[in-house]
């Protein structure tokens, strides 16, 4: 039987249709960003139709501002403390994360205890840590737990506490009360911007309180983060470089930083 008012049925879907377009505007405003995997489960339809909104969305001058990357959508002349979702981050400067792993594992030993931070280059680094045997890892990442989980001979602690979506980062107080209950070797600490000046910042409250945390909890502590990080400052100041004992980052770094990097009694790894 044929639908009896088939202009009225097009019209709703076009309402629904706008009416989802507008959520998916609403995220990338709030966030600075998004995934097609995170709008995908947030609007409950399939990746395809994500896809497809978007591209309607570039063509309709009702949603400035927009711009597509790799994976997702971004604001364009976006803040600079806009935090890029996990998915959209993950290839950025990834030769560059990649040797950093590397050379972090080098750093470390059989039978270590670690805590290992959030973030794409931690989860590169825990990626290769099956190189080593007999370790004990805390994670603060559900990517970077999910990961370890895989290798039978690495004994993986999550810490608990809030999962922030799109970004899988462990935080909030009851993450730090938990991982104030341990001592370990080494704590590994990514960073979104760091400073001779200014130190380590964050772009998001949400995961400054466990980075301190690890920090504190450490007998020594490596900083990870490639070039295009240093020299820049985020709203959230983690902490300073005391208690640090090394930077490894990427040949990017300009000789400047490495000497004042050095000045301020770290370690400066190029790789």
């Amino acid at each position: 039987m044929s639908d009896p008012n088939p202009q009225a049925q097009g019209a709703t879907a076009f309402i629904r249709n706008r009416d989802r377009l507008d959520q998916i505007y609403r995220v990338v405003r709030e966030e600075g960003n998004a995934s097609v995997s995170f709008l995908a489960h947030h609007c409950k339809v399939s990746e395809s139709t994500i896809r497809r909104d978007i591209n309607n969305m570039l063509a309709m001058d009702s949603y400035p501002n927009l711009e597509r990357v790799h994976g997702g959508v971004v604001i364009s002349r976006r803040e600079e403390d806009a935090s890029l979702m996990f998915d959209l981050k993950f290839d950025l400067a990834r030769p560059e994360k990649e040797a950093i792993a590397a050379e972090v594992v080098l750093k470390l030993h059989d039978g270590e205890s670690i805590a290992l931070d959030t973030g794409t280059t931690c989860l590169l680094i825990a990626r290769r840590l099956e190189q080593l045997s007999g370790l004990k890892v805390i994670a603060t990442d559900v990517k970077v737990a999910e990961q370890l989980g895989q290798f039978p001979d690495i004994e993986t602690v999550v810490a608990g506490g809030l999962i922030r979506p799109a970004y899988f980062g462990v935080g909030g107080a009851a993450s730090i009360e938990f991982l104030d209950q341990f001592r370990v070797d080494t704590a590994i600490i990514a960073a979104d911007s760091v400073d001779p000046e200014d130190g380590i910042t964050n772009r998001s409250l949400f995961e400054v309180g466990v980075k301190r945390k690890l920090m504190e909890i450490a007998r020594r502590v490596i900083l990870v983060a490639d070039s295009s990080k240093i020299g820049k400052r985020s709203l959230y100041r983690v902490s300073d470089f005391h208690g640090i004992e090394r930077l490894i980052t990427d040949r990017g770094l300009s000789d400047e930083y490495v000497v004042a990097f050095r000045e301020r009694g770290l370690q400066v790894d190029l790789v």
